[in-house]
């Protein structure tokens, strides 16, 4: 008398990337093998990344810099009128924000 040759396999495989993976299992036996139950898992991973900025605040500001070029000037003490080249230091008040 002959046995059957009877099969009895399994086959597993995962697949992944950078943000998935995904399992996969077929198992099947028998006499002419078939699948006898399939399996797939399959999972996502998403990648958060929360950026918090701080809203900007316009408000009136002041500002002392240097400052070079072309503007009339004027004395109070001799009462002359002038305009040309200037070179200085300035100092204003305006409307913005801190640069950090």
């Amino acid at each position: 008398m002959q046995d059957l040759p009877i099969e009895h396999k399994v086959y597993e495989d995962t697949i992944k990337n950078d943000s998935t993976s995904t399992e996969i299992k077929i198992e099947y036996s028998g006499f002419n093998a078939q699948v006898d139950g399939v399996y797939v898992h399959h999972n996502y991973f998403e990648k958060q990344t929360t950026i918090v900025k701080e809203p900007k605040k316009v408000g009136i500001v002041w500002f002392v810099g240097a400052y070079a070029g072309y503007g009339v000037h004027g004395s109070i003490n001799t009462g002359t009128f002038g305009h040309g080249p200037e070179v200085g230091i300035g100092v204003g008040i305006g409307i913005g924000n801190r640069i950090k």
